[in-house]
């Protein structure tokens, strides 16, 4: 881990031991709208064909872990989401140099 967690949930010995960072945030709206509401439902109970990604925070996800683990690949797990949302995260991971 970076070290920032108490030692209860991450002994010293622990710190820096990470192959890779694992990212598992895929959707997320940013107004409350009902078809953004409802297709956050639906991404809720596994309906993720029309999930709702916001791509401005996936960014800046990216980049905060990309600065807590300098050394480390970042993960973000794309082959499990749909293609539509994955498409959309592969052009920010591109265009953004992340």
């Amino acid at each position: 881990m970076a070290g920032k967690l108490p030692n209860f949930l991450c002994p010293s010995e622990c710190v820096g031991q990470l192959d890779f960072v694992g990212l598992d945030y895929y959707w997320g709206i940013n107004n409350f709208r009902i078809t953004s509401i409802q297709k956050l439902i639906n991404a809720a109970v596994g309906r993720f064909g029309d999930a709702p990604v916001w791509p401005q925070v996936f960014y800046y996800i990216l980049k905060f872990h990309s600065r807590l683990f300098p050394d480390k690949e970042i993960d973000p797990q794309l082959q499990r989401i749909p293609t539509k949302a994955a498409t959309t995260y592969q052009e920010i991971i591109k265009n953004r140099g992340v």
